[in-house]
């Protein structure tokens, strides 16, 4: 039993007439072979040395060849008496084959199917709406070596089709056939399929998504793209991807009539996370023309293109919008296609920084690049790979910022590794030579002038929540919203943090007890009856969680008296200048040298007193020293250090710690010494320089000068170097994307806690505290530290206390304090029966049988009083004032 996979291109669907005929046999249409000269594996071992070296991801070969329906094939006539003309072509060993067409028409009313000759996939049917706006044209990949085309002529036109192919691309690689799956790929396992949940909170975006088969001179390359809204809003298909996709492994660039021969895939996809799911059937467009470019070297790799034809309303795409500002995305996703793989989803959760594209071949203009390194998530650890080119880089606000050049990042070398990705900001117009090297005038036609455009659908969605607001409190966040203005159905809401779907909620209220610390993003979509999902609406909130005490312990230390005690706790800053990510290296021929980072008083002002605990930095070749000073060479430290490890950042602690004193200015050096002339052992970041702070420099170390002066310097050296400082909020005794310094949370005291219950009216300023005259019996003791308004969360001793029960008297019966405001203390409470409090003139203001240890004294009005206290034996009177 066969499977018929039925692929879409701008076509109305429907099967062959020759699959219902029984007469019809595959061995009585003779085909037409296409000659294979060449040596698949010798190709696929030059594609492995060209793409480690940079070059684009290929995936098939294209042979010449001149067929047509004029001239080949045959005319038959089915049983039903209906005519069709049939081509087969057979190239062995193909994974796929791919048709290019130098002339391509069909009459109205006529229809023209592809198939593979096992039935297990269709093409079109293609007819008078397919037509191209151009002559060239092109149809997608069929599975195997073994495919017929099939037309069928209009009953009522006798206007003649015009089916002229030119090439035959011959799929070798990054391809592979599945039972009743047309064209499968499966790369690295650790790639995320875009429909895990990964994606929940991207299902809009990866509509805009596209696969790019590219055929550049005699062979097929793989890329990505992404639609993009303009803001005209009129559904232009412009596609985003990158220029050096444009470019042949062997330097050709595509030309005119080869751009109208590129294909398109969207929604290529699996159904599941699975990597066993099925697939969805994509949609595909052939053709288009180049708007704008920016080139690699010298720019930041981007391209603009501009579809044939406008793309049907049924594929269902979506325009996505972008942000053009050099702002960096706080985190993300890549949404791609490597090679040629069905989509997948990388995320990012720390921020792109910006840096500069250097290759073997090329340079790009000077920051014109973001650079990102994908985390693990719940499904794998995403990256790209080649195919991935061009593919979008999306910020938190679900915006195109950028385009994929490349990296290192890999999934079993290196899953940490580099992602690259051209600059939005720089494709806009920073090479405004010509209307074809800037995107502004193509993606703002209005001149609107705006930084943000949102993405959309071709027809307007459901509406969405509105007005979400956030609030922080008792350590989770609230979320609140209005419902959308609508008659429709609502059956829930979707909840997202950071991009990432969270829960669903049926009222327009949430809270969050999962808190992350730092800037938090909260999205709010509306799911209705026909399971349909609005927009979002967003907001973002900043959490700070504060710390607990660390090393609670409690203990019995007399009768009836327990000392609980406890450590403040300790926050840690890494402090630079610069983005901290690998540039270049620098040396002086083998002459030592020192290079640093420099911090001056006022920047230190939340540091007073506070402890540089380490040094990290990048070491690459020789020995290495640390130098701490302060002012002009005081308090001055240094640190051998052995053993360092080349190639990655080394966190060096201090065998004593440093304690800065905020009214000088710290500077934070590496002694570099032992290298070889050919050997550059600093490292800076790509720049550009924090001048006198990022890029401090010395030979002797007492004479120092910075590596960039800006102002009428010939120097290109415009980098800071990376050098990092560790500081902790523990104090000692004096004797960008920085990090630069920011006061530590302030500590106002503590609270103590006994069975959950606080025992103390105003934080407690010591790290101890005793409980005295407490009953006997087992107590658990729990302490949180004070930030003003703020309480961090309970660190409970660990071990229970056990207090011993001993014969008390009455005299031992007392309260504390005897100056009191808004509470007193009983000591030995449980001795006593009744009490009465009475006022100065006489009146009994309060009476308790058997009172609690603690009585709430804040109601009463400032005076003398006196407590009296009825044991079983006898009777106390204290005398006691409440303080005004």
């Amino acid at each position: 039993m066969s499977t018929t996979h039925l692929n879409a291109q701008i076509s109305e669907g429907g099967l062959p007439p020759s699959f219902n005929d029984r007469n019809t046999l595959k061995s009585a249409l003779a085909p037409v072979e296409i000659p294979v000269d060449f040596s698949v594996e010798d190709l696929k071992s030059v594609d492995a040395w060209q793409v480690s070296q940079g070059a684009p991801l290929r995936v098939a070969k294209l042979i010449d060849t001149d067929l047509s329906i004029d001239k080949d094939g045959n005319w038959t006539t089915l049983t039903n008496n209906e005519k069709i003309w049939q081509l087969r072509i057979q190239a062995e060993g193909a994974i796929a084959i791919m048709l290019y067409y130098k002339d391509f028409y069909i009459p109205e009313g006529g229809k023209l199917f592809i198939y593979n000759t096992d039935k297990t996939q269709v093409l079109g049917a293609y007819t008078s709406v397919t037509n191209p706006p151009t002559e060239k044209f092109a149809t997608e990949f069929v599975a195997g070596d073994d495919i017929v085309l099939e037309y069928v002529p209009a009953t009522n036109n006798d206007e003649q089709p015009r089916i002229k192919i030119e090439s035959i691309g011959y799929g070798y690689n990054h391809l592979y056939i599945s039972q009743n799956t047309s064209l499968l790929k499966s790369t690295t396992s650790c790639m995320v399929n875009i429909n895990c949940e990964e994606g929940d909170a991207w299902q809009n975006e990866k509509k805009g998504v596209c696969k790019i088969i590219e055929k550049i001179g005699n062979y097929s390359y793989l890329c990505s793209g992404s639609l993009i809204n303009n803001t005209k809003e009129d559904l232009t298909p412009y596609i985003l991807s990158a220029f050096h996709c444009t470019q042949s492994s062997f330097g050709e660039s595509t030309s005119k009539d080869e751009y109208n021969q590129w294909m398109f895939y969207f929604g290529y996809e699996r159904t599941q996370c699975s990597n066993t799911s099925t697939a969805y059937k994509p949609n595909t467009m052939s053709g288009c023309t180049k708007v704008a470019s920016t080139p690699l070297n010298g720019g930041s790799d981007g391209l603009l293109l501009k579809l044939n034809q406008s793309i049907p309303a049924s594929y269902n795409v979506y325009y996505n919008g972008w942000d053009r500002s050099d702002t960096q995305a706080q985190s993300g996703v890549g949404i791609h296609h490597p090679e040629g793989d069905y989509q997948k989803i990388s995320t990012f959760k720390s921020p792109a920084i910006t840096t500069t594209w250097l290759d073997m071949f090329n340079e790009g203009y000077k920051n014109a690049h973001w650079e990102v390194i994908f985390n693990e998530t719940a499904n794998g650890h995403g990256v790209t790979a080649g195919g991935s080119s061009g593919s979008p880089l999306f910020n938190q606000k679900k915006l195109i910022v950028g385009t994929l050049t490349g990296g290192d990042s890999d999934c079993d070398k290196k899953p940490n590794g580099s992602n690259i990705y051209g600059k939005l900001f720089y494709h806009w117009d920073k090479l405004a030579d010509s209307d074809t090297t800037r995107m502004d005038i193509w993606l703002d036609p209005i001149k609107k002038g705006v930084t943000q455009l949102p993405g959309r659908y071709a027809t307007e969605r459901k509406a969405a929540p509105a007005n979400l607001a956030l609030s922080y409190s008792n350590n989770a966040v609230t979320l609140k919203w209005v419902a959308p203005e609508t008659t429709d159905v609502i059956t829930k809401y979707a909840i997202y943090r950071n991009n990432t779907l969270i829960d669903y909620a049926t009222k327009t209220t949430y809270t969050d007890k999962s808190i992350e610390q730092g800037s938090q993003t909260y999205s709010v979509s509306a799911i209705y009856e026909d399971e349909e999902e609005s927009s979002t609406v967003s907001a973002t909130i900043l959490i700070t969680i504060y710390k607990a005490p660390t090393n609670v312990t409690a203990k019995e230390t007399s009768s009836n008296n327990v000392l609980v005690s406890w450590k403040a706790p300790v926050y840690q800053q890494t402090i630079y200048w610069g983005n901290n990510s690998y540039y270049i290296s620098m040396g002086f021929a083998g002459t030592p040298f020192y290079f640093g980072q420099s911090w001056d008083a006022a920047e230190l002002k939340p540091f007073h007193k506070k402890l540089l605990t380490a040094v990290k930095f990048l070491p690459k070749a020789g020995n290495y020293s640390i130098l701490i000073f302060q002012g002009e060479m005081e308090n001055k430290y240094e640190q051998q250090i052995s053993n360092p490890v080349y190639g990655e950042i080394n966190t060096i602690t201090l065998k004593t710690p440093y304690v800065i004193n905020a009214n000088k200015n710290l500077n934070i050096a590496i002694y570099a010494s032992n290298y070889k002339e050919t050997e550059y052992p600093a490292i800076c970041d790509p720049g550009p320089a924090i001048n006198g702070k990022g890029n401090l420099i010395s030979k002797d170390g007492k004479s120092w000068s910075y590596l960039y002066n800006p102002e009428g310097s010939s120097s290109v050296f415009d980098y800071n170097f990376i050098v990092n400082g560790v500081v902790t909020s523990e104090e000692g005794e004096l004797s960008t994307r920085s990090s630069q310094v920011a006061a530590f949370p302030e500590i106002t005291g503590y609270n103590i806690y006994r069975n959950n219950i606080k025992l103390n009216t105003t934080p407690v300023q010591e790290t101890l505290y005793t409980d005295k005259n407490v009953k006997g019996g087992n107590y658990t003791y729990a302490v949180s530290a004070v930030y003003n308004n703020e309480e961090s969360t309970l660190a409970s001793a660990e071990n229970e206390v056990t207090v011993s029960i001993n014969a008390i008297n009455n005299d031992d019966v007392t309260i504390n304090p005897i100056v009191f405001n808004e509470q007193i203390r009983i000591n030995n409470a449980q001795m006593v029966e009744l009490l009465e409090i009475i006022s100065a003139d006489g009146k009994v203001v309060k009476r308790i049988k058997s009172p609690e240890e603690v009585i709430y004294t804040d109601s009463f009005v400032p005076g003398t009083y006196f407590f009296k206290f009825h044991t079983n034996n006898d009777v106390k009177v204290i005398q006691g004032i409440k303080r005004k």
